[in-house]
């Protein structure tokens, strides 16, 4: 707020101001030691405003067994601050509903003040906010600003350009002229009137409480009265289906209410406000409007539920096909184009880790190489296409011989290594006994009428007590010494590393 605006406003005789009973429960509000009969004398000041208390005490907000007969008892009942809130808001309806406005539109203000006021009550439950008195009265005075806008700037809001109908307008307009809202100057009223500080900054905060940040302990009393604001004026101004949604999503964000909670919120609209219009002696609603707003609001968050319902089933939907587009290409960026096997690429990633594993956690770890026997023979006898035909297979009778957690993977042209985690030698022997024995029976078709068998040759190291190696490209030196004893010693079968004799292990053959 800028310095001629607030020295026009301090300056200002007429500026809204607590009446004098008012006055005297904010005084008594900052008092420690103030006692429950220093409350009613002072509301005994103003029969007419006990007799509203009162009422209120005795009201179903309350839902007393007993009857509600006198001011101490209603105070028990409300507490303090309620009271405060209470006595607060009844006078200023009664003070200033019947000044004479200037270029504010004082019939549209009072009912969007007083529907604002009595629906924060439903908003408040809805929350599990107590103190829902101080909440009525934060929005009763929410726009309390627009008040004292009109005293100092009697001709402000006369502007024939000036539509007072959406609360936006009335934003936008203020701040494009002054620079300021009537938040802001609502919030330095209250703090001149030193009503406590929740007061002043709902006041403040109320066209944006999202500035107070949800670790505030002050913000859900603050977005109750935001939102309080915003449903007034979807009344007011017969609001449209979309407009609806709009502040029911607010609701969602600000406080957690769901559609249908928000939609119980409406049905309590009519009733709070009659009962407002009972205690303030006012007309403030059209009961027609109060069920069209109803009726729209059902007919919006159905046909919302419904959409985002179907939004989430799209979306879930195609999250399944990405997800899957996406695994299906991750791992067809790990296997082996011809055969389905993994690839060296992927197959030397896994090699070290499963490695590093077993070596740091003192677990077994067998490596296995495997190699056709005479494939070279085959390809130059029967063509290469049927060679292909013949690898593709060796990598499915490999992987139906293994476990789903080994890994089975083409190293090099008709040699494929298998890694086994947690596979200790004696386990990785019985293994090759079953592999060996497979590829004997398997037959592959090479031509009409023509079928062959090949056998493989298999190596094994395994890494367990009593056979340690240094490093992963150790180990697999080891398997490949194997594979080659057993190629020496006429193919078809397999060799363990520690079986070899020291001759053999002198001698290995060239790995792809």
């Amino acid at each position: 707020m800028n310095q001629d605006l607030e020295a026009k406003l301090k300056a200002c005789s007429t500026l809204p101001s607590p009446p004098k009973v008012a006055s005297a429960l904010i005084q008594l509000a900052h008092d420690p030691e103030a006692a429950i009969q220093d409350v009613a004398e002072i509301l005994q000041m103003d029969p007419a405003l006990s007799i509203k208390i009162l009422r209120v005490a005795n009201s179903p907000l309350y839902a007393n067994r007993r009857n509600v007969e006198t001011l101490a008892q209603a105070t028990l009942i409300i507490g303090l601050n309620g009271i405060l809130a209470l006595a607060l808001s009844f006078s200023l309806v009664k003070s200033f509903r019947g000044e004479k406005m200037n270029g504010l539109n004082y019939p549209r203000y009072w009912q969007r003040a007083l529907i604002g006021a009595s629906i924060s009550r439903a908003i408040g439950q809805a929350s599990s906010l107590a103190s829902l008195e101080e909440l009525f009265t934060a929005a009763l005075m929410q726009d309390i600003g627009m008040l004292a806008l009109d005293r100092v700037l009697p001709k402000f809001y006369k502007n024939p350009k000036f539509d007072q109908t959406y609360h936006h307008h009335v934003i936008a307009y203020e701040q494009e002229h002054l620079g300021t809202t009537h938040a802001a100057i609502g919030g330095w009223l209250l703090a001149n009137w030193k009503l406590p500080e929740r007061l002043q900054l709902a006041v403040s905060a109320s066209d944006d409480p999202e500035r107070v940040p949800c670790s505030d302990d002050r913000s859900q009393f603050i977005r109750c009265v935001a939102l309080s604001g915003m449903i007034a004026e979807l009344y007011l101004t017969h609001a449209k289906e979309q407009q609806v949604v709009d502040v029911s999503e607010k609701g969602k964000d600000w406080l957690g209410l769901t559609p249908e909670t928000f939609t119980e919120i409406l049905t309590k609209l009519k009733g709070l406000v009659s009962q407002s219009e009972e205690v303030f002696d006012c007309k403030i609603q059209d009961n027609l409007s109060a069920e069209s707003l109803l009726e729209t609001a059902k007919e919006a968050l159905l046909i919302r539920n419904m959409q985002a319902f179907k939004q989430v089933e799209t979306l879930k939907h195609n999250t399944v096909i990405l997800e899957s587009r996406y695994h299906n290409l991750e791992e067809s960026s790990r296997l082996d184009s011809l055969t389905g096997a993994y690839n060296r690429s992927y197959l030397d990633d896994v090699i070290e880790t499963a490695f590093e594993s077993a070596s740091v956690n003192a677990t077994p770890l067998s490596f296995l190489f495997v190699d056709l026997d005479h494939f070279k023979k085959v390809n130059d006898t029967y063509g290469h296409q049927h060679g292909d035909n013949i690898l593709k297979a060796v990598a499915k009778i490999l992987k139906a011989q293994t476990r789903n957690t080994d890994i089975v993977g083409r190293y090099g042209g008709e040699e494929f290594f298998i890694v086994m985690p947690g596979v200790n030698g004696a386990m990785a022997e019985m293994v090759c006994n079953r592999v060996n024995a497979a590829f004997r029976l398997h037959t592959h078709n090479v031509g009409p009428h023509q079928s062959l068998t090949v056998t493989v040759s298999l190596g094994i190291a395994t890494l367990e007590d009593g056979q340690l190696f240094d490093s992963a490209h150790e180990m697999i030196g080891a398997a490949d010494q194997a594979l080659y004893a057993s190629k020496s010693q006429g193919r078809d079968r397999w060799t363990a590393y520690k079986t070899l004799p020291t001759s053999s292990q002198r001698h290995s053959h060239s790995i792809p």
